[in-house]
This record gives structure tokens, sequence and C-alpha cells, in this order.
């Protein structure tokens, strides 16, 4: 399968899934500050970014989790984790 960007670079060569959970780490922290400040009172066009950039970070945590999934076993993931 072809890679296309870094990202896809870096995902195959991280065999044990150091990088992959860094990242997904960061996301979901990242989602976790975005969405406590939506339970705050903001501005619609605030709340409105808000919501998008939660959302993104949500997603790319899906583009992580299927990119890594495509060049490594899933127990791989198992056995890095120990």
């Amino acid at each position: 399968m072809a890679r296309i960007t870094y990202l896809e670079d870096a995902l195959f060569a991280d065999t044990q899934g150091t990088l992959r959970r860094h990242l997904l780490d960061s996301l979901r922290q990242a989602e976790h500050r975005v969405r406590g400040q939506l339970r705050q009172p903001q501005p619609a066009a605030q709340f409105q970014a808000l919501e998008q950039c939660a959302n993104a970070c949500a997603s790319a945590v899906q583009v992580i989790e299927i990119l890594w999934g495509r060049y490594h076993s899933p127990m791989q993931d198992i056995r890095g984790a120990r």
C-alpha cells in the first residue's frame, strides 16, 4: 500500500505503537479540554468553532487508528502496551 504523507510513514515505522499512543493521548486530551470549554457559556460563533475543533480531534483519532492498523497487526499493539 502506498504511503503519501509523513504521518503514514511515521505510523508505518512505529512498530511498537509508541508514536500511535502518544498521538492518541494528545488528541484525546485536547478533545477533552475543548469539550470542557463547550460546557461553558460561549458566543455562538465560538461554540461552533470549539465544536468543530473537538470533532476534528475525534476524527484525527480515527484516522490514526486506521492508518496504524493498516500497517500493523492488533497483536503488536497488545504486546506493546505491556
